[in-house]
């Protein structure tokens, strides 16, 4: 059995990235994103489009 790795081997990035479909900006949950308190969840947002990308509880 393999061990899961941080990077993909083939792109060299993370696995846990997050995307902008709208820009094509990419980064990691941890990265450039705003995160905004919604009700009970926490949205990552685009900081250049204002795209919402996840909500998490």
């Amino acid at each position: 059995m393999n061990r899961s790795r941080a990077n993909d081997e083939r792109t060299g990035r993370r696995k846990s990235m997050l995307f902008c479909l709208e820009c094509d900006d990419a980064s990691p949950i941890d990265g450039n994103w705003l995160r905004c308190l919604r009700d009970e969840h926490v949205a990552y947002v685009c900081p250049g489009y204002g795209t919402t990308i996840v909500e998490q509880p």
